[in-house]
């Protein structure tokens, strides 16, 4: 009869035990992420500015940047580095955590060659609402 309170007290505490699992660097996560920054650059190539990437931003990034600012910095890039013409990825990092503190984040850099220069881009995504959404587009260019 001592086991079982000793097995009562064990179950008692793995229940209240919060359990999560990390996933790391998974290709298909980090294809999720291309799918969305391949609608980053043909929104680029288009040159239209017209607010239509602002189902892309994340609520964070939308707070920090409204959509009428990062329009203009996407023209001004566009009038200093020139037309886009092709990039290619250099690094990239995907986390995704499953149990009770789900999250989901990708990280990807890209070597972007422009008419006028190129850049290294950091494009980082994250999961809201079960859509992937831009938090952040960081570049350092070179003319």
């Amino acid at each position: 009869m001592k086991h079982i309170p000793i097995i009562g007290f064990f179950l008692i505490i793995t229940i209240g035990c919060y359990f999560n699992a990390s996933i790391t660097n998974e290709e298909s996560e980090k294809e999720k992420g291309e799918e969305i920054t391949e609608q980053l650059y043909s929104y680029i190539i288009d040159k239209k500015y017209d607010n239509s990437i602002k189902s892309l931003l994340s609520k964070e990034l939308l707070l920090n940047v409204p959509i009428n600012r990062f329009d203009s910095t996407l023209f001004i890039l566009n009038e200093k580095l020139g037309n886009y013409r092709e990039r290619e990825l250099i690094e990239w990092s995907t986390k995704r955590q499953k149990g009770n503190n789900e999250f989901w984040k990708c990280l990807l850099q890209y070597k972007v060659k422009y008419d006028k220069g190129e850049s290294i881009e950091l494009i980082h995504l994250i999961k809201e609402n079960d859509s992937i959404k831009i938090l952040s587009y960081n570049l350092e260019g070179e003319e």
